[in-house]
């Protein structure tokens, strides 16, 4: 969640010294929110290894893109 939170303000060029509270994020995401709250890192080895090609190569290439106006 930290790193979300640190990557978020600098893609929107805010200071992001709080991340949001949990019951925020679960309020506007709901279930899905379970997923980002648990703050496991995750490496995409047997993806790779069998030729899955992602969109991102990293989490603020990804927000750049989905946050750009």
């Amino acid at each position: 969640m930290k790193i979300f939170a640190k990557t978020l303000g600098k893609v929107l060029h805010k200071p992001s010294l709080f991340p949001v509270p949990k019951f925020i994020l679960k309020l506007v995401m709901g279930e899905s929110a379970s997923a980002i709250l648990a703050s496991q890192k995750v490496k995409p080895e047997a993806l790779l290894k069998a030729g899955f090609k992602f969109n991102y190569e990293d989490l603020e290439l990804a927000l750049i893109d989905l946050l750009k106006k």
